[in-house]
């Protein structure tokens, strides 16, 4: 298994990462997972282990692969110490052009399982709204919390087809009439 900036090679040779709120996969040929875990193992080579030098606002970043002897070789680090190290740079763009190739060419896979988080409506203008699926239970939580929950299969299709794209926050009629925003995304 491969992993960094949000891809992930796993069995079967499928690369997968999301790309806005949706599962997006393609099948990476085998030689070039070979040569991608040949070259990540050499990158990361005196680098394992976790690296920050000081707070940012860069996203954290983590660059593991399991190596032919069964190994995961891993660095966590943020963009400072990318920036200073030649080996976790190299790691970071072989997996960065990877992953864009699979947005380019990989399709949605309509079949992940979603994650559904409501939140308060807080006087949201009249406007469209999108009705709850009947059939699927709502997340549900304390009055403190954010209520979310996982659906796969399909009360996954049904609460997409309900509430439309990924990330787009709907306000939406729960079965019990109350009225919130909804947000899904895949789970890749």
């Amino acid at each position: 298994m491969l992993e960094s900036g949000g891809l992930v090679i796993g069995p079967g040779r499928r690369g997968q990462t999301l790309l806005e709120g949706e599962c997006v996969v393609m099948t990476i040929p085998a030689a070039e997972i070979d040569r991608l875990r040949r070259d990540l193992v050499a990158d990361l080579a005196g680098y394992e282990g976790n690296y920050y030098t000081e707070v940012t606002d860069q996203p954290d970043v983590l660059v593991a692969v399991r190596g032919y002897d069964g190994r995961v070789h891993s660095a966590s680090f943020n963009g400072p110490v990318a920036a200073r190290s030649s080996g976790l740079q190299s790691a970071v763009n072989r997996v960065l052009a990877v992953r864009q190739r699979v947005w380019e060419k990989g399709e949605v896979d309509r079949n992940a399982d979603i994650s559904v988080v409501l939140s308060p409506d807080e006087g949201t203008e009249e406007g469209p709204r999108a009705i709850w699926p009947p059939a699927v239970p709502p997340p549900s939580g304390a009055a403190e919390d954010i209520p979310s929950r996982t659906y796969r299969g399909k009360q996954a299709a049904a609460v997409r087809a309900a509430l439309g794209p990924a990330l787009r926050d709907p306000v939406t009629v729960l079965p019990n009439r109350s009225v919130v925003l909804a947000s899904w995304t895949a789970m890749c």
